[in-house]
């Protein structure tokens, strides 16, 4: 997107004759924001000892091999709200991967009625039940789906909402959620259902890698009327901002972060926790816990 920025693949070294040995963010060490970057580099180049900055130019070029984990920038704290929107409306998945997810939610709309609640269970074995045991989210996701029922009623008192799509990686923690609303007049699906008689998209999806999986789930979460998913889940997060991206200001700022405050590195404590915030159409489950927004994408 920058003319003037020249990339190179990792292993072409041409004319790069200095190379200087950057220090290695550490993944619990603070993340960057203003000027922290600049003044790393700086200081790694006048320890080098091998050359000055005044020295470096496109004649002489450096090379400074720099790495960094994971949540490299703060863009809260460097106030950057709107690059972090361009940057991320530039990053895409995976045309393939999108292509699978869409097919997903074609027939989500072929088989069920407008509108449809997308629910991002966490049931897996991988996940930390510190993150938010499944009973836990079952009762708060009932509990918040009969307050949305509460304000959509029709006007003879009717329910509009009847149909959620549940993302899961256990079939069976989308059975026990569904034990827990179906009585209460609610209709689950899952890509599994869905795909009863697409056994070769199934089959195509189920091959995928577990991340790769997320992300065929991602397009039926974020096309959904409403969400509602666990926030110290980085899919639920990054859904709830890609529903959220375009509208003014920052969601995470409005809805989920007033009245919180950091704990050790990107832990946020939650008062009433937990509980779900959010705006009409997005929510999220809000627990104290991981909150790694402020250094997304």
């Amino acid at each position: 997107m920058c003319p003037q920025l020249s990339i190179r693949a990792c292993n072409d070294t041409a004319g790069l004759d200095t190379t200087i040995e950057a220090t290695f963010r550490k993944y619990l060490d603070p993340s960057h924001s203003n000027g922290t970057f600049r003044t790393l580099i700086d200081d790694n180049i006048a320890e080098s000892g091998v050359i000055t900055r005044p020295e470096i130019s496109a004649e002489k070029p450096v090379r400074i091999t720099y790495g960094d984990p994971f949540l490299a920038w703060n863009y809260t704290a460097a106030a950057d709200t709107e690059a972090k929107k361009d940057l991320f409306k530039m990053l895409g998945y995976n045309e393939k991967l999108s292509g699978l997810g869409k097919q997903v939610f074609d027939e989500l709309r072929n088989n069920s009625s407008a509108p449809v609640v997308g629910i991002h269970l966490r049931g897996e074995e991988d996940w930390p039940i510190s993150f938010g045991k499944l009973d836990i989210q079952i009762d708060i996701y009932t509990e918040a789906l009969l307050e949305l029922r509460s304000k959509t009623l029709n006007v003879d008192g009717t329910a509009t909402i009847k149909d959620v799509y549940v993302s899961c990686g256990n079939p069976k923690a989308i059975r026990k959620f569904e034990a827990r609303i179906g009585p209460l007049g609610y209709i689950v699906h899952d890509k599994i259902s869905l795909l009863s008689n697409r056994t070769d998209i199934l089959e195509e999806i189920e091959a995928l890698q577990f991340d790769e999986k997320a992300i065929t789930e991602y397009e039926s979460l974020v096309s959904a009327d409403y969400f509602m998913g666990i926030l110290t889940s980085s899919l639920s997060a990054i859904v709830a901002y890609t529903r959220t991206v375009n509208e003014e200001g920052d969601y995470f700022d409005r809805y989920i972060h007033p009245g919180t405050t950091r704990a050790a590195f990107v832990d946020r404590v939650f008062p009433n926790s937990p509980s779900i915030r959010g705006n009409e159409h997005t929510k999220l489950m809000v627990l104290t816990g991981p909150d790694i927004m402020d250094c997304f994408p």
